[in-house]
């Protein structure tokens, strides 16, 4: 890979060879040897994980809610378009859930602020996990404040339809919008919104930098919205933006052929953009809970954690707030827009950037952050290899905390 500049560098984070997962050798440390099931036999805890949809709604709800995966809501929220609305359909505002991390603040009451980061999630996902707020309550120790919402249809977030994205531009106005929101540079009325920050507080995050942050889809987002920003094309936004952290980010997939593109967008999801994309075509279908976390606990609550909808026959948890019951065809169509160009928009992102990414994700492959590396210009940039983090980097430890220097110590060489 060419060297663009001085910072622009790859950097491996090398795992102990004493842990390697494909070794024959067995542990005897049960909670190190079930945290790897997943490498070892992926079949067996599959088994183990199809168990849970067995169990009846009464059960799956009472292990959710007594495990403590899900916050409850804060009340703060940002009024917002609603990113679900099909084409055509008028324009519709909703409150979108709004969560944020605070720097501790002093005996006046006062946050030491560095900077603010602006988090975007993942598909079908939220901001409620608690393993992510335990994730950003450790970078708001640092100094670093963070805010983030629920997309609309999407967490505690109204909307129109459930986890439906018929074009990703909404979800970055949305997020643009909410930015100069917090950041007191919408022009307009500052009430419609209840972000429930104090006042003095929020004078120190409107006269510091700012980075953008996102995980899988959300990085993605993070990615091109980031781009808009640095270009100039968002009102308000570009003075104080100093790069975007990249986790294990959506920026590869393979589409099919122009005429297969044609005939899915102008059949299927004109007729059906509601519904759901059959298993065998969606890849999201063969996500697995180990491809993600490395916990058994937390790989059970991922299924757990699934939009409860019988009226329309997709069974979840009461409860649930993701999404598990594949990606609906408007969605798959939107990703299939933003891919198109996305290679060309990867030539224009001129901006700072960190990229943190697992070489072996099975979700988010490697190779997209390979070539945002590659193809942008940009003279500050860097790619982490972040060894068995797998796709929730935030989540699995020990990587959790090496993310999270890394994070903190790229921010802080640029505030």
């Amino acid at each position: 890979m060419a060297c663009c500049s001085s910072r622009e560098k790859i950097r491996r984070r090398t795992s102990d060879p004493e842990d390697d997962t494909s070794s024959s050798g067995s542990s005897s440390n049960d909670s190190e040897a079930s945290a790897e099931v997943g490498e070892q036999d992926p079949r067996a805890r599959d088994a183990e994980l199809a168990k849970l949809e067995k169990l009846g709604d009464e059960e799956r709800a009472r292990r959710l809610r007594e495990s403590g995966w899900l916050l409850p809501p804060t009340g703060h929220w940002f009024r917002a378009d609603d990113v679900t609305l099909l084409s055509g359909r008028p324009r519709c505002q909703v409150k979108a859930h709004v969560r944020h991390w605070l720097p501790p603040s002093d005996e006046a009451g006062s946050s030491s602020v560095k900077a603010t980061l602006f988090f975007c999630h993942g598909l079908h996902a939220h901001v409620e996990e608690k393993l992510l707020d335990d994730f950003m309550r450790e970078l708001s120790a640092k100094g670093f404040a963070g805010f983030a919402l629920d997309l609309p249809g999407h967490g505690y977030s109204e909307g129109d339809s459930r986890c439906l994205v018929p074009g990703f531009q909404a979800c970055f106005d949305v997020h643009e919008a909410f930015i100069r929101q917090v950041l007191g540079a919408n022009s307009d009325d500052e009430l419609d919104a209840a972000l429930g920050v104090p006042e003095a507080v929020l004078r120190q995050v409107r006269q510091k930098p700012y980075f953008v942050m996102g995980e899988s889809m959300g990085g993605m987002i993070a990615a091109l919205m980031s781009k808009q920003i640095s270009g100039g094309k968002s009102n308000n936004l570009a003075g104080g933006f100093k790069g975007a952290v990249l986790l294990c980010p959506a920026l590869v997939v393979d589409l099919p052929p122009a005429f297969v593109r044609w005939l899915l967008q102008n059949t299927v999801v004109k007729q059906y953009p509601h519904r759901c994309m059959p298993d065998f075509l969606s890849s999201s279908a063969a996500t697995k809970p180990y491809d993600i976390y490395k916990q058994p606990e937390h790989q059970e609550m991922i299924m757990l954690d699934s939009y409860h909808m019988p009226e329309y026959g997709w069974r979840g948890t009461a409860g649930g707030l993701s999404w598990r019951h594949g990606v609906r065809w408007a969605t798959a169509n939107a990703f299939l827009e933003v891919f198109k160009t996305l290679e060309d928009d990867m030539g224009k992102m001129t901006f700072p950037f960190v990229i943190i990414h697992d070489p072996k994700d099975k979700i988010c492959f490697f190779e997209g952050s390979q070539n945002l590396m590659r193809l942008s210009p940009s003279h500050d940039k860097s790619l982490v290899e972040m060894k068995e983090g797998r796709h929730g980097l935030h989540g699995n430890k020990p990587e959790a905390e090496e993310v999270l220097a890394a994070m903190a110590a790229w921010m802080d060489a640029r505030v």
